[in-house]
């Protein structure tokens, strides 16, 4: 079983009736989600990646900061087998750049709030690069299609 599996097992082989929406995540005084919207930003968020093409073993730069869309975006790229590169946002962009390219990342995912502070420099050679927000991501929430 991989990581990506983990909340679609844990929503269709529940004893408990109605285990889609109990709390999966929450973030201290702030928002929280629910088992089912955990799986179905999941399953966005690796639609997404799989349209840009994104396959089993590419690496994806994570850019994010600690939130519940860190937690789905990670869930979903684990889920199409992709490889998350989580890189610190308080490195200096030299650094940053160095990890991006010594991890032969194909493509960059970045929160939005990151996005407008963030040199080209960073992104040079990065083949896609994504601004991550909830509402953001493509609105389709089955399961992803490799």
């Amino acid at each position: 079983m991989d990581i990506g599996l983990l909340i679609r097992d844990a929503l269709g082989g529940s004893p408990h009736p109605g285990a889609a929406e109990l709390p999966a995540l929450s973030l201290e005084d702030g928002p929280s989600w629910t088992y089912a919207e955990l799986n179905a930003y999941a399953n966005r968020c690796a639609n997404a990646l799989l349209g840009l093409g994104i396959r089993p073993g590419d690496r994806v730069g994570a850019l994010l900061y600690n939130s519940l869309e860190y937690v789905g975006f990670y869930f979903g790229a684990a889920r199409i087998g992709a490889v998350v590169v989580r890189l610190n946002w308080r490195l200096a962009p030299a650094e940053l750049r160095f990890a991006i390219g010594d991890a032969e990342c194909s493509a960059l995912v970045v929160h939005d709030a990151l996005a407008a502070e963030l040199p080209d420099e960073v992104t040079a050679g990065v083949e896609h690069l994504v601004e991550l927000t909830y509402e953001d991501v493509e609105p389709r929430s089955e399961p992803p299609h490799a």
